[in-house]
């Protein structure tokens, strides 16, 4: 049987040929009438028993002893019982005959003996991750001096090749998978022996003399086109090319460049560099994968990362607009593990927002991807005894709640804990029980303070429902809650049972009270079992500390603190939230600190440009924005007289920032005693509109 020349007819260039498991017969090789140029493969799949090839070279039936046919021809074995037969009569002398094609053999998955190795192919290729161990005695003294190796795969030499050698590196598909790989095992003599073909590897070799590995480092670069699934509605460009590294392209477009919501596109990103390419740019390739992310004008595109949790409308707006964040408060997911998540924010890279932050537009499209927060569920009704944090098997107390939750938070899956309270329940603050409080006491209070252990990461505390009332009792010791982390808390009704007005802060990270956060009835007649919440800065110990206040009444506000290294930041309002703060001053300390604040939304009864005390030396400043909101009262003292020259190191600003309404403002001349005014000089610095 001659398969190269079928019922007359010469087989065409790329030709395969396929030899089943089942064929019989004497199989030879090509006829010297094959004229053509180009390539032909030939398969022999092997059957049951060997499978003989009486002659493979076509050159016995010739009786030529070197390559006579014009085609380049690939016998691909995929069997390692095949026994190919040569002859004493027309041996191959020579493996390259000018003018005429040559011969590869080529092993793929391990197809392999070493009767293959017949003098005759110039070329060995291996592919489809062949490892293929073999002795360099086992070559014949001509041809062999070609090898192809395809990525994941290795050739194993043992003791020392006799002649030159020159190795080609090809990928497995389009492109290299990785930039460095082994291709060889070789002895030192034998490596000294080995160069790259030019033609065809874009890369370099590298020994390692200790264990005798080649390492091909590959100079492929290819390119790849990534549009985020928010602009899902267009396409990327579709290129599959391989590239040397420092090969300029032109980049494409998207399919779409104008999306449905207005915004345009600009260009790609490296993801890597982070270099914008503007559109119709040139890109020079660099070494493997170099991906390219569509950037888009600018804009705030949402994504949930759940399916069942339909993202914010994605906003157009222009550079340097503001617009609020959008809230996805009261959505839970369950996540792969089995674990109920509660919405937490929204992250840009490593930045975390909440919502209701004011957010700023750059020049480009920012991407905000929803932060979840695992969530442990506690309900006092619960009877079942059975508890598990679940929704359905919540623990019966914040008490059985919180060191669960220090444990799902001690590791890197999660980036933030949630305790979600469902219905009204107590939460005692004078049970220790699981030691989650450390108390502090004064000579005049026992356990005035109860700090919550650390969580190590943010936590939410919400509720079920934003009605649901959540007490907090200590009727006869405590008036401070402490936290050890960022805190907030959202879609709950507080209600403090204290010993007196609660102050409510961090020692460590920022406080945030969501736009659903209430608190109980007329907290701010602050009377007996419905207490006052205040906010205190004076304890927190971040160099930047950060409160917003998008819900709830707030008896006081008190800003500054004694260390200068710290700044202080306030957020009141989201815009179209309407919180309540009674007072907003500085701290009865002696502040030397900077505090920045902005106004946006909601009611503020008394704005005092000073501190709640007759004597303090003050040398900080109070920086506060109006954007909005209903401001009853500004006042440029707090107290009618000091004992202490008043606020003269003290920078005191005023900004009016788009607000309309009305404002009443006081001023006073401080007196160095009750009832004798203006001996200090007393005033803002700065107002501006």
């Amino acid at each position: 049987m001659y398969p190269y020349r079928l019922s007359g007819y010469e087989a065409a260039p790329g030709t395969t040929i396929t030899v089943g498991g089942t064929a019989t017969g004497i199989f030879r090789g090509p006829y010297s009438v094959l004229s053509k140029s180009g390539t032909i493969r030939y398969y022999y799949e092997g059957g049951v028993g060997n499978t003989t090839i009486a002659d493979v070279f076509g050159n016995i039936i010739a009786k030529k002893t070197a390559p006579h046919q014009r085609m380049d021809v690939e016998i691909i074995p995929d069997s390692p019982s095949l026994t190919f037969v040569t002859s004493s009569t027309y041996p191959m002398l020579s493996a390259y005959t000018p003018g005429c094609g040559t011969y590869t053999l080529h092993i793929r998955g391990n197809n392999f003996n070493t009767g293959y190795l017949l003098a005759g192919y110039k070329t060995l290729k291996l592919s489809q991750n062949t490892a293929l161990t073999v002795s360099a005695s086992a070559f014949p003294s001509i041809g062999f001096d070609d090898f192809i190796i395809e990525e994941g795969s290795v050739l194993t030499l043992g003791g020392t090749m006799s002649r030159t050698l020159t190795l080609s590196v090809t990928p497995r598909g389009d492109h290299m998978e990785n930039t460095s790989f082994v291709v060889m095992n070789v002895d030192p003599d034998t490596y000294a022996k080995l160069s790259l073909n030019a033609n065809s590897g874009m890369g370099s070799l590298r020994y390692d003399a200790t264990t005798g590995n080649v390492w091909f480092d590959s100079s492929y670069g290819y390119v790849t086109y990534v549009i985020n699934d928010t602009e899902s509605q267009a396409t990327t460009p579709v290129n599959n090319k391989v590239y040397a590294s420092g090969h300029t392209m032109a980049l494409e477009d998207p399919g779409v460049t104008v999306l449905s919501d207005g915004r345009t596109f600009v260009g790609w990103r490296n993801t890597v560099s982070g270099v914008l390419y503007k559109r119709g740019s040139y890109y020079t390739v660099t070494v493997g994968e170099n991906v390219l992310e569509a950037v888009w004008s600018s804009g705030v595109a949402y994504t949930s990362g759940y399916a069942t949790v339909a993202p914010p409308v994605s906003v157009s707006k222009a550079e340097g607009e503001t617009m609020v964040l959008a809230d996805l408060r009261g959505s839970t997911v369950i996540d792969t593990n089995g674990n109920l998540l509660s919405f937490f924010g929204w992250m840009d890279g490593t930045t975390t927002y909440y919502a209701g932050d004011e957010y700023t537009l750059g020049a480009y499209t920012s991407y905000l991807k929803a932060l979840w927060a695992i969530t442990v569920c506690v309900n006092s009704s619960y009877a079942g005894g059975d508890s598990d944090g679940s929704y359905e098997k919540p623990y019966t107390s914040l008490n059985a709640a919180y060191p669960v939750l220090q444990t799902k938070l001690s590791g890197n899956a999660y980036q933030a804990g949630s305790i979600l309270f469902i219905g009204s329940q107590t939460v005692d603050l004078d049970d220790n029980t699981n030691s989650i409080y450390t108390y502090q006491s004064n000579s005049k209070y026992t356990n005035y303070s109860a700090n919550l252990a650390a969580a190590g990461k943010p936590v939410l505390f919400a509720a079920d429902t934003s009605s649901s009332v959540i007490t907090y009792s200590s009727p006869s010791y405590v008036f401070y809650i402490a936290f050890n982390n960022t805190v907030m808390f959202d879609n709950m009704t507080m209600k403090l049972n204290t010993l007196t007005t609660s102050r409510i802060y961090t020692l460590s990270g920022d406080m945030t009270f969501g736009a659903s956060f209430n608190t109980y009835e007329n907290s701010l007649s602050n009377k007996n079992k419905n207490r006052g919440l205040g906010i205190d800065y004076s304890l927190n110990k971040c160099a930047s500390y950060t409160v917003r206040l998008y819900g709830g009444d707030f008896y006081f506000v008190y800003l500054g603190s004694s260390s200068s290294a710290r700044n202080h930041f306030l957020y009141a309002g989201n815009g179209t939230s309407t919180p309540i703060l009674n007072l907003i001053c500085m701290n009865n300390t002696d502040v030397r600190n900077n505090s920045v604040g902005v106004i946006r939304s909601g009611t503020v009864n008394h704005l005092s440009f000073s501190y709640a005390g007759t004597e303090k030396f003050v040398t900080g400043s109070m920086d506060i924005t109006i954007k909005g909101g209903q401001i009853i009262k500004i006042s440029d003292a707090y107290s009618s007289y000091s004992t202490v020259e008043h606020l003269a190191d003290c920078g005191r600003y005023l900004t009016f920032d788009g607000f309309t309404g009305s404002v009443l403002f006081t001023h006073t001349n401080i007196g160095t005693v009750p009832g004798l005014p203006g001996n200090y000089a007393n005033g803002l610095d700065r107002i501006s509109l």
